[in-house]
């Protein structure tokens, strides 16, 4: 009997000690909507994975796991035709606290609800230059 394939992302993260907690807490953000994605039939699965022994000095100390049922699923919107209409009822831009935020709160209801996150699925410093900003403070 021949065995269906199946896709997988793994995505690497260093995460600096320090901020673990950070980290954590933005994967249970995360885990809600995977779980959401599960449900509508856009991935098989999702995983999150220690890696041990541990520490900053080993580099990446947790991965990520995405299955998919086909490659199609596994869309990079860098390669989605330009003038590709992508339809939904709420769209939320970047995921970000805020982004996820919004996400979280409609992905039960009625709507379809699409999140965008910039970048690709490697760090790339002009990608993370985009979230430069500058605040000023006026006196009044």
């Amino acid at each position: 009997m021949a065995q269906d394939k199946l896709y997988l992302v793994f995505e690497f993260m260093k995460v600096d000690n320090e901020q673990v907690a950070a980290y954590m807490e933005t994967e249970s953000f995360w885990e809600k909507i995977h779980e959401q994605r599960v449900k509508n039939g856009d991935i098989i699965g999702w995983d999150l994975w220690s890696l041990k022994p541990g520490g900053e000095d080993q580099g990446f100390q947790y991965m990520t796991v995405n299955l998919y049922k086909d490659a199609v699923s596994m869309i990079d919107a860098r390669k989605i035709p330009n003038n590709s209409i992508i339809e939904g009822d709420i769209c939320s831009i970047g995921a970000g606290a805020v982004g996820i935020s919004i996400a979280l709160d409609w992905m039960d209801s009625k709507y379809k609800v699409i999140l965008l996150e910039g970048g690709g699925f490697e760090y790339n410093e002009k990608v993370q230059n985009l979230y430069d900003g500058k605040t000023t403070v006026k006196n009044i």
